[in-house]
C-alpha cells in the first residue's frame, strides 16, 4: 500500500484558481481514493490512496488485482506512454498518476515476450480493458503492440 498525507500553506496559494483545480482533479475510480480537504488558516490538507494492490505470480504467470498504475508503451513517438493512468498536470511531481482499479493479467511467453490483458472499472462502473503484445528483439530495439478499449455496460 502507498498513502500519502499532503499539506499547503500559503494563504496566496490555497486561494488561487491553479489550486481550485487540482482540488477538483480525482482518480477515476468506482471509490473514493482521496479525502476531503481540511481547511486551515493559512493552508489545507488531505490524504490520498496512490497504490493498493495484491496478486500472485510465478514462472508464466502475473495476475494483479486492485489500485494500481498500468503501463503500456514504451514511450517513443509512435506509442502511447500510458493509457490508463492520466498524469495529474496539477501535481507537484511531473511523473505523478492516479491509480485505476484493474485486473491484469500476464502471461510470459518466452523468455523475450509475454502478452498481457488488463481490465479496470471507471467512476461510472464503465470498463475500459486493453491487451498488449511485447518481445524483445536481440537488438536493443523492442517490439511492442497495444489495443487499449472504453465499454459503457
Amino acid at each position: 500500500m502507498i498513502a500519502e498525507g499532503v499539506n499547503f500553506t500559503g494563504h496566496d496559494y490555497v486561494n488561487s484558481s491553479t489550486f481550485s483545480y487540482f482540488k477538483q482533479m480525482k482518480s477515476d475510480t468506482s471509490f473514493e481514493t482521496q479525502s476531503t480537504f481540511y481547511n486551515y488558516y493559512e493552508g489545507s490538507s488531505y490524504a490520498k490512496l496512490y497504490r493498493l494492490y495484491g496478486g500472485y505470480e510465478d514462472e508464466k504467470n502475473r495476475v494483479i488485482v486492485g489500485v494500481q498504475n498500468i503501463q503500456m508503451g514504451v514511450g517513443r513517438i509512435w506509442t502511447p506512454v500510458n493509457l490508463f493512468n492520466p498524469k495529474n498536470i496539477y501535481a507537484l511531481e511531473p511523473d505523478e498518476v492516479f491509480g485505476v482499479v484493474a485486473v491484469s493479467y500476464t502471461r510470459h511467453l518466452d523468455e523475450t515476450s509475454d502478452v498481457m490483458v488488463v481490465s479496470s472499472q471507471k467512476r461510472d462502473k464503465s470498463l475500459k480493458y486493453g491487451a498488449q503484445y511485447k518481445a524483445f528483439r536481440h537488438s536493443p530495439t523492442e517490439a511492442k503492440s497495444s489495443v487499449p478499449k472504453s465499454v459503457d455496460f
